[in-house]
Protein backbone atom coordinates (compact mmCIF):
# COMPACT_ATOMS: atom_id res chain seq x y z
CA UNK A 1 0.00 0.00 0.00
CA UNK A 2 3.06 1.95 0.97
CA UNK A 3 4.49 1.00 -2.36
CA UNK A 4 1.15 2.10 -3.93
CA UNK A 5 0.69 4.84 -2.13
CA UNK A 6 4.80 6.14 -3.55
CA UNK A 7 3.97 5.61 -6.78
CA UNK A 8 0.57 7.65 -6.94
CA UNK A 9 2.62 10.82 -6.31
CA UNK A 10 5.22 10.57 -7.99
CA UNK A 11 2.91 10.34 -11.24
CA UNK A 12 1.31 13.35 -10.52
CA UNK A 13 -1.98 11.75 -8.58
CA UNK A 14 -2.73 9.53 -11.66
CA UNK A 15 -5.59 7.13 -11.25
CA UNK A 16 -4.58 3.75 -9.06
CA UNK A 17 -5.94 1.37 -11.18
CA UNK A 18 -3.45 2.76 -14.13
CA UNK A 19 -0.81 2.59 -11.85
CA UNK A 20 -1.22 -0.97 -10.75
CA UNK A 21 -1.37 -2.32 -13.97
CA UNK A 22 1.80 -0.15 -15.09
CA UNK A 23 3.53 -1.51 -12.11
CA UNK A 24 1.99 -4.74 -11.71
CA UNK A 25 0.87 -4.30 -8.32
CA UNK A 26 -2.35 -5.28 -6.63
CA UNK A 27 -5.03 -2.92 -6.60
CA UNK A 28 -6.16 -1.85 -3.11
CA UNK A 29 -9.98 -3.28 -2.39
CA UNK A 30 -10.54 0.11 -0.50
CA UNK A 31 -8.47 3.03 -2.41
CA UNK A 32 -7.38 5.90 -0.04
CA UNK A 33 -9.15 8.96 -0.18
CA UNK A 34 -6.80 12.15 -1.43
CA UNK A 35 -7.99 15.97 -0.65
CA UNK A 36 -5.60 16.90 -2.82
CA UNK A 37 -7.16 15.24 -5.70
CA UNK A 38 -10.80 16.60 -4.61
CA UNK A 39 -9.76 20.25 -4.37
CA UNK A 40 -7.63 19.85 -7.24
CA UNK A 41 -10.10 17.27 -10.16
CA UNK A 42 -13.57 18.63 -9.01
CA UNK A 43 -16.22 18.18 -11.38
CA UNK A 44 -20.03 19.11 -12.14
CA UNK A 45 -21.53 15.74 -11.89
CA UNK A 46 -25.72 16.92 -12.75
CA UNK A 47 -27.75 15.10 -10.73
CA UNK A 48 -31.29 14.10 -11.69
CA UNK A 49 -33.93 17.34 -11.44
CA UNK A 50 -36.99 18.33 -10.86
CA UNK A 51 -40.01 16.25 -11.83
CA UNK A 52 -41.20 16.19 -15.26
CA UNK A 53 -44.68 17.67 -15.79
CA UNK A 54 -47.71 14.97 -16.90
CA UNK A 55 -50.06 18.06 -18.45
CA UNK A 56 -49.79 21.12 -20.11
CA UNK A 57 -49.44 24.53 -18.34
CA UNK A 58 -48.46 22.36 -15.16
CA UNK A 59 -44.82 23.95 -15.39
CA UNK A 60 -42.56 26.70 -17.16
CA UNK A 61 -39.33 27.36 -17.74
CA UNK A 62 -37.81 31.44 -17.96
CA UNK A 63 -35.10 33.00 -19.13
CA UNK A 64 -33.93 36.19 -19.81
CA UNK A 65 -31.48 37.20 -23.21
CA UNK A 66 -29.25 40.54 -23.68
CA UNK A 67 -29.11 43.24 -23.74
CA UNK A 68 -28.46 43.04 -27.45
CA UNK A 69 -25.77 44.84 -28.96
CA UNK A 70 -28.20 46.68 -31.02
CA UNK A 71 -31.64 47.63 -30.16
CA UNK A 72 -34.92 46.94 -32.50
CA UNK A 73 -36.84 49.57 -34.31
CA UNK A 74 -39.38 49.62 -31.14
CA UNK A 75 -36.36 49.86 -28.55
CA UNK A 76 -36.58 46.20 -27.61
CA UNK A 77 -32.96 45.47 -26.17
CA UNK A 78 -34.26 41.71 -24.38
CA UNK A 79 -35.56 38.24 -25.65
CA UNK A 80 -37.65 36.39 -22.72
CA UNK A 81 -38.94 33.02 -23.13
CA UNK A 82 -41.38 31.03 -21.42
CA UNK A 83 -41.25 27.57 -22.08
CA UNK A 84 -43.89 24.65 -21.28
CA UNK A 85 -42.69 21.49 -19.85
CA UNK A 86 -44.88 19.19 -20.98
CA UNK A 87 -45.29 19.72 -24.72
CA UNK A 88 -41.58 22.43 -24.76
CA UNK A 89 -44.08 24.63 -26.60
CA UNK A 90 -42.22 27.95 -26.44
CA UNK A 91 -43.75 31.45 -25.80
CA UNK A 92 -41.46 34.87 -26.77
CA UNK A 93 -41.42 38.43 -25.75
CA UNK A 94 -39.38 41.18 -26.46
CA UNK A 95 -38.74 43.13 -24.12
CA UNK A 96 -36.89 47.07 -23.61
CA UNK A 97 -35.88 45.93 -20.12
CA UNK A 98 -35.99 43.37 -17.84
CA UNK A 99 -37.97 45.36 -15.34
CA UNK A 100 -41.25 44.15 -18.02
CA UNK A 101 -40.75 40.58 -16.30
CA UNK A 102 -43.86 41.03 -14.05
CA UNK A 103 -46.04 42.74 -16.80
CA UNK A 104 -45.71 40.17 -18.90
CA UNK A 105 -45.60 37.43 -16.69
CA UNK A 106 -49.19 38.23 -14.71
CA UNK A 107 -50.87 39.11 -18.39
CA UNK A 108 -48.74 35.30 -19.64
CA UNK A 109 -50.70 33.54 -16.39
CA UNK A 110 -54.45 35.15 -17.01
CA UNK A 111 -53.81 34.06 -20.91
CA UNK A 112 -52.92 30.05 -20.37
CA UNK A 113 -55.66 30.28 -17.51
CA UNK A 114 -58.12 30.71 -19.95
CA UNK A 115 -56.71 28.73 -23.02
CA UNK A 116 -56.89 25.91 -20.85
CA UNK A 117 -59.67 26.57 -19.25
CA UNK A 118 -59.00 26.23 -15.79
CA UNK A 119 -57.79 28.79 -13.33
CA UNK A 120 -54.97 28.06 -11.24
CA UNK A 121 -53.64 25.69 -13.50
CA UNK A 122 -50.14 26.38 -13.00
CA UNK A 123 -48.31 24.49 -10.59
CA UNK A 124 -44.80 25.87 -10.59
CA UNK A 125 -42.15 28.02 -12.35
CA UNK A 126 -38.23 27.52 -13.04
CA UNK A 127 -35.71 30.00 -13.35
CA UNK A 128 -32.38 31.21 -12.55
CA UNK A 129 -31.78 33.45 -9.63
CA UNK A 130 -32.35 36.80 -11.04
CA UNK A 131 -33.45 39.81 -9.25
CA UNK A 132 -36.55 39.80 -10.76
CA UNK A 133 -37.59 36.51 -10.48
CA UNK A 134 -36.83 36.83 -6.71
CA UNK A 135 -38.79 40.21 -6.11
CA UNK A 136 -41.40 40.33 -3.33
CA UNK A 137 -43.72 41.41 -6.25
CA UNK A 138 -43.43 37.96 -7.68
CA UNK A 139 -43.66 36.18 -4.64
CA UNK A 140 -46.40 37.65 -3.58
CA UNK A 141 -48.48 37.32 -7.32
CA UNK A 142 -47.08 33.40 -7.48
CA UNK A 143 -48.03 32.64 -3.86
CA UNK A 144 -51.97 34.42 -4.32
CA UNK A 145 -52.22 31.79 -7.27
CA UNK A 146 -50.49 28.90 -6.02
CA UNK A 147 -47.32 29.01 -8.30
CA UNK A 148 -44.51 27.31 -6.24
CA UNK A 149 -40.96 28.90 -7.85
CA UNK A 150 -38.34 26.95 -7.91
CA UNK A 151 -34.90 28.65 -8.69
CA UNK A 152 -31.81 26.82 -9.63
CA UNK A 153 -28.46 26.96 -7.93
CA UNK A 154 -25.86 29.49 -8.60
CA UNK A 155 -23.50 28.87 -11.23
CA UNK A 156 -25.53 25.52 -12.45
CA UNK A 157 -27.44 26.71 -15.23
CA UNK A 158 -28.08 22.93 -16.39
CA UNK A 159 -30.58 22.99 -13.50
CA UNK A 160 -32.83 25.02 -16.20
CA UNK A 161 -31.11 23.16 -19.36
CA UNK A 162 -34.56 23.41 -20.96
CA UNK A 163 -35.00 26.78 -21.00
CA UNK A 164 -31.30 27.59 -21.75
CA UNK A 165 -31.10 25.15 -24.86
CA UNK A 166 -33.55 26.63 -26.17
CA UNK A 167 -32.65 30.42 -26.09
CA UNK A 168 -29.38 28.70 -28.02
CA UNK A 169 -31.45 27.03 -30.25
CA UNK A 170 -33.40 30.69 -31.19
CA UNK A 171 -30.73 32.55 -30.90
CA UNK A 172 -28.45 30.08 -33.70
CA UNK A 173 -31.26 30.27 -35.79
CA UNK A 174 -31.55 33.84 -35.54
CA UNK A 175 -28.33 34.59 -36.39
CA UNK A 176 -28.18 32.18 -39.28
CA UNK A 177 -31.54 33.35 -41.28
CA UNK A 178 -29.99 37.06 -40.91
CA UNK A 179 -26.94 36.10 -42.72
CA UNK A 180 -28.91 34.23 -45.20
CA UNK A 181 -30.82 36.98 -45.71
CA UNK A 182 -28.35 39.65 -45.39
CA UNK A 183 -30.62 41.60 -43.38
CA UNK A 184 -29.22 44.40 -41.08
CA UNK A 185 -28.70 43.52 -37.49
CA UNK A 186 -31.81 45.86 -36.07
CA UNK A 187 -34.15 43.37 -37.58
CA UNK A 188 -32.89 40.89 -34.60
CA UNK A 189 -36.29 40.92 -33.12
CA UNK A 190 -38.40 39.84 -36.74
CA UNK A 191 -35.83 37.37 -36.95
CA UNK A 192 -36.11 35.74 -32.98
CA UNK A 193 -39.95 35.61 -33.49
CA UNK A 194 -39.56 34.19 -36.71
CA UNK A 195 -37.68 31.80 -34.71
CA UNK A 196 -39.86 31.12 -32.14
CA UNK A 197 -43.15 30.50 -34.78
CA UNK A 198 -40.76 27.49 -36.80
CA UNK A 199 -39.61 25.71 -33.93
CA UNK A 200 -42.94 25.55 -32.36
CA UNK A 201 -44.46 24.44 -35.82
CA UNK A 202 -41.57 21.80 -36.34
CA UNK A 203 -41.82 18.02 -35.21
CA UNK A 204 -38.94 17.07 -33.27
CA UNK A 205 -38.44 13.46 -34.48
CA UNK A 206 -38.35 12.19 -37.71
CA UNK A 207 -40.90 9.84 -37.51
CA UNK A 208 -44.43 10.34 -39.54
CA UNK A 209 -46.47 10.54 -36.38
CA UNK A 210 -44.46 12.97 -34.46
CA UNK A 211 -45.88 15.75 -32.95
CA UNK A 212 -44.85 19.38 -32.86
CA UNK A 213 -44.93 21.60 -30.09
CA UNK A 214 -47.77 23.70 -30.59
CA UNK A 215 -49.75 20.23 -31.56
CA UNK A 216 -48.95 18.90 -28.18
CA UNK A 217 -50.06 21.83 -26.76
CA UNK A 218 -53.25 21.88 -28.72
CA UNK A 219 -53.77 18.03 -27.97
CA UNK A 220 -54.32 17.55 -31.40
CA UNK A 221 -52.98 17.50 -34.85
CA UNK A 222 -52.91 20.87 -37.06
CA UNK A 223 -52.24 19.53 -40.91
CA UNK A 224 -52.31 23.51 -41.57
CA UNK A 225 -49.63 24.70 -38.96
CA UNK A 226 -46.71 25.27 -41.09
CA UNK A 227 -48.88 27.89 -43.97
CA UNK A 228 -47.59 30.93 -43.46
CA UNK A 229 -44.14 30.09 -43.06
CA UNK A 230 -41.62 31.46 -45.92
CA UNK A 231 -37.89 32.17 -45.67
CA UNK A 232 -37.25 35.02 -43.56
CA UNK A 233 -36.25 37.96 -45.28
CA UNK A 234 -37.40 36.69 -48.63
CA UNK A 235 -39.13 38.95 -51.20
CA UNK A 236 -42.79 39.29 -51.46
CA UNK A 237 -44.80 41.47 -53.37
CA UNK A 238 -48.13 42.57 -51.14
CA UNK A 239 -51.10 43.74 -52.59
CA UNK A 240 -52.39 47.11 -53.12
CA UNK A 241 -56.04 47.76 -52.36
CA UNK A 242 -58.12 49.47 -55.04
CA UNK A 243 -58.54 52.58 -52.85
CA UNK A 244 -55.15 52.72 -52.59
CA UNK A 245 -53.51 53.26 -56.13
CA UNK A 246 -54.97 54.93 -59.53
CA UNK A 247 -55.24 52.71 -62.25
CA UNK A 248 -52.40 52.92 -63.82
CA UNK A 249 -50.13 51.81 -60.41
CA UNK A 250 -49.15 48.69 -60.07
CA UNK A 251 -51.49 46.45 -58.09
CA UNK A 252 -48.89 44.70 -55.90
CA UNK A 253 -45.60 46.47 -54.33
CA UNK A 254 -42.05 44.55 -53.32
CA UNK A 255 -41.87 43.71 -49.79
CA UNK A 256 -39.52 41.42 -47.58
CA UNK A 257 -41.48 38.54 -45.14
CA UNK A 258 -40.16 39.22 -41.96
CA UNK A 259 -42.76 36.40 -39.99
CA UNK A 260 -46.10 36.22 -38.91
CA UNK A 261 -48.14 38.90 -36.94
CA UNK A 262 -49.53 36.55 -33.87
CA UNK A 263 -52.60 39.46 -33.25
CA UNK A 264 -54.25 39.49 -37.32
CA UNK A 265 -52.44 36.17 -38.31
CA UNK A 266 -51.63 37.98 -41.58
CA UNK A 267 -47.73 38.59 -42.73
CA UNK A 268 -45.21 40.92 -41.26
CA UNK A 269 -43.08 42.63 -44.09
CA UNK A 270 -40.60 45.49 -44.58
CA UNK A 271 -40.52 48.02 -47.15
CA UNK A 272 -37.40 47.87 -49.85
CA UNK A 273 -34.95 49.26 -48.07
CA UNK A 274 -36.12 50.89 -45.40
CA UNK A 275 -37.79 48.25 -44.11
CA UNK A 276 -41.04 50.14 -42.79
CA UNK A 277 -43.20 47.38 -41.11
CA UNK A 278 -46.70 46.98 -42.25
CA UNK A 279 -49.05 44.13 -42.52
CA UNK A 280 -50.89 42.10 -45.23
CA UNK A 281 -53.13 39.27 -45.76
CA UNK A 282 -52.53 39.54 -49.31
CA UNK A 283 -49.27 38.37 -50.43
CA UNK A 284 -46.93 36.87 -53.06
CA UNK A 285 -43.67 35.17 -52.34
CA UNK A 286 -40.73 34.62 -54.17
CA UNK A 287 -39.11 32.21 -51.32
CA UNK A 288 -35.67 32.02 -53.84
CA UNK A 289 -34.94 35.35 -53.93
CA UNK A 290 -33.07 38.04 -51.24
CA UNK A 291 -33.51 41.30 -52.18
CA UNK A 292 -31.02 42.36 -49.20
CA UNK A 293 -28.13 40.42 -50.36
CA UNK A 294 -27.65 42.75 -53.24
CA UNK A 295 -27.06 45.25 -50.54
CA UNK A 296 -23.91 45.88 -48.83
CA UNK A 297 -24.13 47.41 -45.55
CA UNK A 298 -21.78 47.32 -42.56
CA UNK A 299 -24.27 46.57 -40.12
CA UNK A 300 -25.39 43.31 -42.24
CA UNK A 301 -23.54 39.97 -40.59
CA UNK A 302 -22.63 38.65 -43.81
CA UNK A 303 -21.15 41.72 -45.39
CA UNK A 304 -17.54 40.87 -45.50
CA UNK A 305 -18.51 37.79 -47.62
CA UNK A 306 -18.94 40.14 -50.31
CA UNK A 307 -17.20 38.83 -54.13
CA UNK A 308 -16.95 34.90 -52.42
CA UNK A 309 -19.45 32.99 -54.85
CA UNK A 310 -18.01 34.48 -58.04
CA UNK A 311 -18.18 32.22 -60.68
CA UNK A 312 -21.16 30.21 -59.70
CA UNK A 313 -23.28 28.64 -61.93
CA UNK A 314 -26.83 29.28 -63.11
CA UNK A 315 -29.48 28.13 -60.25
CA UNK A 316 -26.99 28.32 -57.61
CA UNK A 317 -29.20 29.69 -54.21
CA UNK A 318 -25.79 31.36 -53.89
CA UNK A 319 -25.79 33.01 -57.14
CA UNK A 320 -26.95 37.04 -56.19
CA UNK A 321 -26.33 37.11 -52.62
CA UNK A 322 -23.41 39.35 -52.58
CA UNK A 323 -22.70 40.66 -55.62
CA UNK A 324 -20.39 43.49 -56.80
CA UNK A 325 -20.48 45.20 -59.25
CA UNK A 326 -17.03 46.26 -59.20
CA UNK A 327 -15.62 45.55 -62.94
CA UNK A 328 -12.11 44.94 -61.58
CA UNK A 329 -13.51 42.10 -59.48
CA UNK A 330 -11.73 43.44 -56.30
CA UNK A 331 -14.23 43.35 -53.41
CA UNK A 332 -15.20 47.15 -52.25
CA UNK A 333 -15.62 45.58 -48.46
CA UNK A 334 -11.99 44.37 -47.81
CA UNK A 335 -8.55 44.83 -48.98
CA UNK A 336 -6.18 42.26 -50.92
CA UNK A 337 -4.39 40.65 -48.08
CA UNK A 338 -7.64 39.76 -46.22
CA UNK A 339 -9.01 38.48 -49.37
CA UNK A 340 -6.26 36.28 -49.87
CA UNK A 341 -6.30 35.16 -46.16
CA UNK A 342 -10.03 33.75 -46.58
CA UNK A 343 -9.48 32.35 -50.02
CA UNK A 344 -11.97 34.77 -51.71
CA UNK A 345 -9.61 35.97 -53.96
CA UNK A 346 -11.36 37.13 -57.75
CA UNK A 347 -10.41 34.55 -60.59
CA UNK A 348 -8.13 35.56 -62.80
CA UNK A 349 -6.49 38.15 -60.48
CA UNK A 350 -2.40 38.18 -60.05
CA UNK A 351 -0.87 39.57 -57.11
CA UNK A 352 1.60 42.02 -57.27
CA UNK A 353 3.86 44.35 -55.35
CA UNK A 354 2.83 47.80 -55.31
CA UNK A 355 1.76 50.43 -52.52
CA UNK A 356 -1.35 50.06 -50.28
CA UNK A 357 -2.41 53.50 -52.33
CA UNK A 358 -2.82 50.98 -55.64
CA UNK A 359 -5.23 48.66 -54.04
CA UNK A 360 -7.03 51.64 -52.62
CA UNK A 361 -7.44 53.05 -56.06
CA UNK A 362 -7.92 49.61 -57.76
CA UNK A 363 -10.61 49.03 -55.26
CA UNK A 364 -12.47 51.96 -56.08
CA UNK A 365 -12.26 51.25 -59.81
CA UNK A 366 -9.07 51.93 -61.69
CA UNK A 367 -8.90 51.89 -65.58
CA UNK A 368 -9.54 48.85 -66.67
CA UNK A 369 -6.96 46.04 -67.73
CA UNK A 370 -5.77 45.97 -71.30
CA UNK A 371 -6.63 43.33 -73.57
CA UNK A 372 -4.25 40.83 -74.31
CA UNK A 373 -4.06 40.67 -78.33
CA UNK A 374 -5.10 36.75 -79.08
CA UNK A 375 -2.26 35.39 -81.79
CA UNK A 376 -3.12 35.09 -85.08
CA UNK A 377 -4.27 32.06 -86.75
CA UNK A 378 -2.45 30.82 -89.51
CA UNK A 379 -3.70 30.34 -93.11
CA UNK A 380 -3.57 27.00 -94.39
CA UNK A 381 -1.37 26.90 -97.92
Amino acid sequence: MVLVMICFVRHGHRNFADLARQYKLPLPKVLPSCTSCIMGKSHVHPPSGFERATRRAEGFHTDFRGPFSTPTPQGHLYLLTIVDDFSRRIFGFLAKSQAEWMDVWSKFVVQVEAEVGKPNCISWLLSDNGAVYKSATMASFCAARGIQQRFSAPYAQWMDHTAERNMRTIGEMTITTMIHANLPKHTWGYAILHAVDVLNRTADSASDKAWSRLERWKGHELPTQTKGLYPFGCLAFKHVPPALRTKLDAHATPVVYLGIDPKSRSYRLGSLYALHLSVSVDVTFLENVFPFRRVQNESSPASLLWGTERGAAEGDPKLGMFDNYDPSGVSKALDLPTLKAIGAMPKGYRHQEHSVEADDAKCEGGPAPAKVEQPKRLMSS
